[in-house]
């Protein structure tokens, strides 16, 4: 029997891996094949483990195939002009570096920057989201993009417009 880890893509990362049960030249067990998961889990390294078996002359092949599980690694935000400081909108979208990442807690994560961006008065903001995923190092990044102008206050005659390239102005509305 032949054992490999295998990325859902195909890409071998181990051949003979240590730390599983089954092993190469020994007869396949469903027993040992449960303990190979559940210890491959255990590492960390993985947020998804399945076991496929592929029969070959000779014996089986055994792949685990994986989804190697990412880190949270740094959150970066551009555009933004302050208010809010680029500390609170961090803070407000709460992705602690070191947790495994999970797209759920970036989309709550981005939820909690729309409702600060809305008490800080920018009521239209535009702020999206992407990943970079660094599997060599298990990490992710979080780029965060504020993008276009916002009004932020109107009062009366004079409106107020912040904008990531011209910081806060005042302008006359017109009196028609």
């Amino acid at each position: 029997m032949a054992v490999r880890i295998v990325t859902e893509d195909g890409r071998v990362l181990s051949e003979a891996p240590s730390g599983v049960s089954v092993g190469v030249g020994r007869p396949l067990d469903r027993d040992q094949v449960a303990e190979s998961i559940r210890a491959l889990y255990r590492t960390g390294d993985y947020a998804d483990v399945r076991a496929i078996s592929t029969p070959m002359d000779g014996g089986v092949r055994v792949d685990f195939v994986v989804r190697e599980q990412l880190f949270f690694n740094q959150v970066i935000i551009h555009g933004l002009v302050t208010p809010p400081t680029e500390a609170s909108a961090i803070a407000a979208v709460q992705l602690a570096l070191g947790e495994p990442y999970r797209a759920d807690a970036v989309k709550e994560g981005m939820e909690r920057l729309r409702e600060l961006l809305k008490e800080e008065g920018l009521y239209a903001a535009q702020v999206s989201a992407d990943t970079v995923p660094h599997t060599q190092d298990h990490q992710m990044d979080v780029i965060i993009t504020y993008s276009g102008r916002t009004a932020c206050a109107d009062q009366g005659n004079t409106a107020y417009e912040r904008g990531p390239s011209m910081g806060t102005r005042k302008f006359l509305r017109d009196q028609n």
